[in-house]
């Protein structure tokens, strides 16, 4: 059990990058999920979050900003870690997650504005997505 334990901390610590990728698709679906759902509360009362308080369009945009992350986490538990490194449309997936992460922070600086900056947490997620991104190409 224990030399398991470590196995898989040795094989985290090589593979430390697509642990962040799996990381940061997952809490892209999970948000997503949430967006779609009526758990979501727009509270502003600018006219874009008034448009974005229509369950129909809140639930078209929370499943379109998921679809980059389906394939990350689905190549990392079907293919584990190591053969998800070598897969030929990881910088695409990384590009596409990097770029729904940067819309969903001006969506959020947008609709609720810019001084209550929550905003700034999905603006490091796109920045560490881009980073990951470019350390790849």
């Amino acid at each position: 059990m224990k030399q398991r334990i470590l196995m898989g901390l040795q094989r985290i610590v090589t593979n430390y990058t697509e642990v962040i990728e799996f990381g940061i698709a997952f809490v892209l679906i999970i948000y997503g999920a949430y967006i779609a759902s009526p758990l979501y509360v727009v509270d502003s009362s600018a006219m874009f979050a008034i448009v974005f308080d229509n369950s129909i369009y809140r639930s078209i945009t929370g499943l379109i900003i998921t679809i980059p992350a389906w394939p990350i986490v689905f190549f990392q538990i079907k293919d584990g870690l190591c053969d998800y490194s070598r897969h030929k449309r990881r910088k695409t997936l990384l590009l596409c997650l990097s770029v729904v992460y940067l819309y969903l922070s001006a969506l959020r600086a947008i609709t609720i504005g810019i001084f209550p900056i929550l905003w700034i947490f999905t603006l490091a997620l796109g920045f560490i997505s881009a980073i990951l991104y470019l350390r790849l190409t």
